[in-house]
């Protein structure tokens, strides 16, 4: 993708579909997930849908939670309700404006109780009011962090959408994306899954060139295509770290920075006891599900599938 939205480097398809999608509010309720691997240009795409929708007259409210603040209650939704006039609540009956009061910590909570039907229903009327004068998308980045307590609430409500013009927009990595939306799966809402993959060989090529310029060899861009598995964040990681090395040599090894060092890192981390599925095919010469699992015991099988849904596998021959 490029540093510009309107000047994104393909994603043609992906970018129509979200167009559809912004579209389709205005004749009631509709969900789209983008999903994919760490790099593969998610955000991008989530944001240009925000461009989308605003220059489409919708009304927008974003969060974008991260992981540090996933034990935190309610981070997301307070974000997302930051800057929703005033005049959305007044209608909210007593009980409801107060539990969302006391979970946005606008008020002192009177014990410990916590009404969480309450605070959902309070967010339905929200969703309801903001919606009268313009469609609404609610729209969330990295939903992966999204700190339980705005996940249920948020679900709670979209659930209970029938005709509002609500749009939920979401992004989310591949392997941890589909449960929030799988707790909305039997509500009146229409959900699209977009799942964004690798870029084309010449689309990774002109992202490169637009970046780079002319500094990097033909050879180079090459190397940058098969090492990154068409994934932009990582070619445009290792570009960088390439010129600015300033070896650009046909011959030269590939530089791996300590960023993208780490973000392979955290992603493996992310697989749990799947990593020893990775693990077993990164030495075998000629892994293959049946070995990986017969090496695993009872557990390799789950361990490989899940690897597998993770594209962990995708640069290996597993047959």
């Amino acid at each position: 993708m490029a540093s510009e939205a309107h000047t994104i480097v393909g994603r043609a398809t992906e970018l129509e579909t979200v167009r559809a999608f912004v579209d389709s509010i205005d004749r009631g309720p509709a969900a789209l997930l983008i999903s994919g691997e760490a790099g593969v240009g998610k955000s991008i795409v989530w944001r240009e849908g925000l461009r989308l929708a605003r220059d489409r007259g919708c009304e927008v409210q974003q969060c974008r939670p991260v992981e540090s603040e996933g034990h935190l209650a309610f981070t997301a939704l307070s974000d997302l309700l930051t800057d929703v006039p005033p005049s959305a609540f007044d209608s909210l009956p007593a009980p409801q404006r107060r539990a969302l009061d006391v979970a946005l910590l606008r008020a002192e909570p009177d014990g410990d109780e916590m009404l969480p039907r309450a605070v959902g229903l309070a967010v339905l009327g929200v969703l309801r009011e903001l919606s009268i004068a313009e469609p609404l998308v609610i729209a969330i980045d990295d939903a992966h962090w999204l700190d339980q307590a705005s996940r249920r609430v948020l679900a709670f409500a979209i659930r209970r959408l029938s005709h509002e013009r609500v749009g939920l927009f979401v992004a989310s990595r591949a392997d941890t994306g589909e449960g929030f939306l799988d707790e909305i799966e039997d509500a009146d809402i229409h959900v699209t899954h977009l799942r964004l993959g690798p870029l084309q060989s010449d689309e990774l090529t002109a992202l490169l060139r637009s970046r780079f310029g002319d500094g990097l060899t033909r050879a180079s861009v090459s190397k940058l295509e098969d090492t990154s598995g068409g994934n932009p964040m990582f070619a445009l990681h290792i570009g960088r770290a390439l010129i600015e090395r300033g070896e650009s040599s046909d011959d030269s090894e590939l530089p791996i920075p300590d960023s993208l060092v780490e973000l392979v890192a955290e992603r493996l981390d992310g697989l749990g006891n799947a990593i020893a599925a990775v693990q077993a095919a990164a030495v075998l010469s000629r892994p293959c599900v049946s070995l990986i699992t017969g090496l695993l015991g009872p557990a390799g099988e789950a361990a490989v599938r899940v690897a597998a849904d993770a594209e962990c596998f995708r640069s290996m021959a597993i047959g």
